[in-house]
């Protein structure tokens, strides 16, 4: 693995720092189920088992997808080469990131379910059926990289010779040679408008919705803001958000709004 240590040591980092508020988070919803059984004379009873399993399992599902979304976020603003072992050194990594929660989370839904009645519910297979979505996605990741890496021709780009005889200004070529710089520049609002719309759909989606889509939000406004924005991170940024929030029905509005900008500066999206 180690061609993505890297990018698998600062998702790790980015995920840790994020982690005790989800446990936090847990350990609250716990106590005031302790608190409402206790208060109403139940507080040993099965019912409070069972939603001490539903709580961990929340926290377990919960974590996964944020791992994920660590782990995607960094390889794709560090970048990232397509192998045939891409797949499962990405499946591992997020293993390798949630394991050691997921036995904290267990371990604590031990202790909070001790001496009631009923037996010990199996979370180590809430685990596997929270992984199952995500590793789903990291074969579709991985399938985008490959497929991306095999439409870059290099005997083919060698055939494109660009032949110059006067001063040129800024020339970009390839896959984002139709990139409209100059219309990014000259509605600069337009593009902050669609990406506050896309922050604001994700505030009101709540936390279903992955943190990847704010975060290329941010991306896209910050660059587009600069005197010179980098067409190819601009495109990968609007690319990927439309990848991110085109199934998502609540964000419609906002992925229209995406999609619009885009296509005026184009940059086709789906």
């Amino acid at each position: 693995m180690a061609g993505i240590d890297q990018h698998v040591r600062l998702a790790k980092n980015r995920f840790e720092a994020r982690v005790e508020s989800h446990l936090s988070e847990m350990r609250k919803e716990r106590a005031e189920v302790h608190a409402h059984a206790g208060s109403g004379g139940f507080g040993r009873s099965s019912y409070v088992s069972n939603r001490m399993f539903e709580i961990s399992t929340t926290a377990v599902q919960r974590l996964a997808k944020v791992a994920w979304d660590d782990l995607v976020y960094v390889c794709r603003r560090l970048g990232i080469e397509y192998s045939n072992d891409l797949a499962l050194e990405l499946k591992s990594a997020v293993r390798g990131m949630l394991g050691p929660v997921s036995d904290r989370i267990d371990k604590q839904y031990t202790t909070s379910i001790k001496g009631m009645p009923g037996s010990r519910q199996d979370l180590e297979h809430e685990f596997e059926v929270a992984l199952k979505p995500i590793e789903a996605d990291i074969e579709i990741f991985a399938a985008e990289l490959e497929k991306a890496g095999r439409s870059h021709n290099p005997e083919e780009a060698a055939k494109n010779v660009l032949n110059f005889y006067s001063p040129v200004g800024t020339v970009v070529t390839g896959e984002y040679a139709n990139v409209n710089i100059q219309y990014l520049k000259e509605n600069r609002q337009n593009v902050i408008a669609a990406m506050q719309a896309v922050r604001s759909s994700v505030e009101a989606a709540g936390e279903d919705v992955p943190t990847t889509i704010a975060q290329l939000a941010d991306e896209v406004e910050a660059e587009v803001q600069k005197d010179n924005p980098n067409p190819k991170r601009i495109a990968a940024a609007l690319k990927g958000l439309g990848g991110a929030i085109q199934t998502i029905a609540s964000m419609r509005p906002a992925y229209n709004a995406v999609k619009t900008v885009a296509a005026l500066a184009g940059i086709p999206l789906p």
